[in-house]
């Protein structure tokens, strides 16, 4: 049984245990599409973010007309919100004659946060990017933390080796 589906019979069965699981399945799996459709149009990381979550709540308020699969519901719907904004505000603001689209690097950003995760794990990439991102140093992150500033140095630069590792492959 498709995903769609078996969401929309978890629904109607009032399983909202299970039907919270498979959307959350669905987001997981359709949740890079929609952020590379909104990146095509769109430049700040504020409006992707607002867009990605109106996508998805569209999507599961739709789903009862939905057949198939969601990939092409979702894109199409990423698609023409990201129009819309923009139509709204070149309303508001008119774009300069010499304005091209362009593609953010916050998007790559994303994925290579997301990628880190699975790779060091949530707590030892929060060490990271608090102390590479906003420049904390080891006491403070030892006490935020209330663990010893030798054990954060340790996580910090074994997190630091596994990423390096798993770039390579």
């Amino acid at each position: 049984m498709d995903l769609v589906r078996a969401l929309k019979s978890a629904l109607q069965r009032k399983d909202g245990e299970k039907a919270e699981t498979l959307f959350a399945r669905l987001y997981e799996e359709n949740r890079g599409l929609v952020v590379y459709v909104l990146t095509r149009y769109l430049r700040a990381r504020e409006d992707v973010e607002d867009l990605l979550n109106e996508t998805f709540l569209d999507f599961y308020r739709s789903l009862p007309s939905i057949d198939g699969k969601p990939g092409p519901y979702l894109a199409a719907s990423a698609r023409n919100k990201a129009i819309s904004l923009l139509r709204k505000r070149s309303r508001e603001v008119p774009f300069p004659e010499d304005y091209e689209p362009f593609v953010p690097d916050f998007a790559k950003a994303i994925a290579f946060e997301e990628w880190a995760k699975r790779v060091v794990g949530e707590e030892d990439y929060s060490i990271i990017s608090l102390h590479l991102g906003e420049g904390i140093d080891f006491p403070e992150l030892a006490r935020r933390t209330g663990r010893k500033e030798a054990e954060i140095k340790s996580r910090y630069y074994r997190a630091l080796r596994k990423l390096r590792e798993g770039e390579g492959k």
